[in-house]
């Protein structure tokens, strides 16, 4: 595991260009990592906004996609249909790392973990990345995650302890939180610690509902996972 930490966030629809983009200003990030696709048809209408906006302050970028199979079919057929889909959706993003957010509850099971890994090989194949795959720490540590740890996925693990909020603002110290735990996998490659920041200022004197994440790794990792032959 790498002793260097890089400091990020990941957004989705939810979260505005706007707020987004004030957050990035002010606060002191590495990376975002922004939705880009859910199941066969779903294209997250922010994603590009999201997107440009980590190339504006020199961001690291990553994008996701909601692992939603139709019908709740756990087929290969509907496992290539997915990864297809959201391949497609993020080519114009070739420096991007990628992710399957695996955390549907219809699929929190073995036969959920293998269609997840066939999507992983799929996406392996079409683009000579493999994602990383995000899950919580629990069923991380209960379901049998070898068919993905096998493909060589990393591991973005979800687990947030005290999520009282976390500050974020260029000032702050390292983020102090309670590693998870990577089971099959080799080392958490970037831990979600919480869903709520605190950004003084502009945004809020509060904190807010934000994901923010850590990664195990330096700028030259990062880029490994977003292209091999980085």
């Amino acid at each position: 595991m790498s002793s260097q930490r890089l400091k990020g966030i990941d957004v989705s629809h939810y979260q505005t260009s706007t707020f987004v983009d004030v957050v990035c200003e002010d606060a002191n990030l590495d990376f975002l990592i922004a939705k880009a696709t859910e199941g066969t048809n779903f294209f997250d209408p922010m994603f590009d906004e999201h997107m440009h906006t980590a190339q504006k302050y020199e961001l690291l970028r990553g994008a996701y996609h909601y692992v939603h199979p139709r019908n709740g079919y756990l087929e290969k057929n509907n496992a290539v249909d997915e990864a297809d889909f959201f391949v497609r959706m993020v080519r114009p993003y070739g420096d991007a790392l990628l992710a399957l957010d695996f955390e549907h509850p219809d699929m929190m099971t073995n036969a959920g973990v293998n269609y997840v890994a066939e999507m992983a090989e799929r996406i392996k194949y079409l683009t000579g990345s493999v994602p990383l795959v995000y899950l919580s720490e629990s069923f991380n540590l209960t379901l049998d995650m070898k068919p993905i740890v096998d493909i060589g996925c990393g591991l973005w693990v979800a687990k947030w302890g005290k999520n009282g909020g976390v500050r974020i603002e260029r000032d702050a110290d390292e983020f102090e939180f309670n590693m998870a735990e990577d089971g099959l996998f080799p080392f958490v490659a970037i831990q979600q610690i919480s869903s709520r920041a605190y950004l003084g200022g502009r945004v809020s004197n509060n904190s807010f509902a934000l994901d923010v994440d850590v990664a195990n790794m330096s700028y030259t990792a990062w880029g490994k996972y977003a292209n091999p032959r980085f």
